[in-house]
């Protein structure tokens, strides 16, 4: 017997299951007490902007240091990495059934830095070909 165009398939369509196969965990979280270091970080981010090019990726405007903030000598920016690892060490907790030292430990940490001033942004992108599990970002000054 046909449906009503109407009225019974909307019935019908109103017992389907919604799920969530592919959602995406998020952490999100304030590190307390962290203005000195986001000026500090700001310091550096800006006079490193001062003396290098940049790179151009998904930014439109603004500045995107090289891929190599983790290995930055600067004492904020090694506090910023020892802050981070602790953030993605809790991600894998959460997310990871049973973690061994090894997903706690020996991860790879890739990061840089975006300037953003009126007008400039970055375009809808994904780190597809990264072998990239998780991206995160960091806001030091907005």
């Amino acid at each position: 017997m046909p449906y009503q165009l109407d009225g019974d398939l909307d019935l019908l369509a109103s017992k389907a299951d919604l799920l969530n196969l592919f959602a995406a965990p998020a952490c999100k979280f304030l590190w307390p007490d962290s203005e000195a270091l986001n000026a500090e970080l700001k310091k550096v981010i800006l006079a490193r902007m001062e003396v290098t090019p940049g790179v151009v990726y998904t930014n439109r405007g603004g500045w995107h240091s090289r891929k190599d903030l983790h290995t930055w000598p600067d004492a904020c920016v090694q506090e910023f990495l020892v802050r981070a690892r602790a953030l993605i060490r809790e991600m894998i907790r959460r997310t990871v059934p049973n973690p061994s030292a090894a997903h706690l430990n020996d991860f790879e940490l890739v990061a840089w830095a975006n300037v953003n001033r009126t007008g400039a942004f970055n375009k809808a992108h994904h780190h597809y070909g990264y072998e990239t599990i998780w991206s995160s970002f960091y806001y030091v000054d907005t």
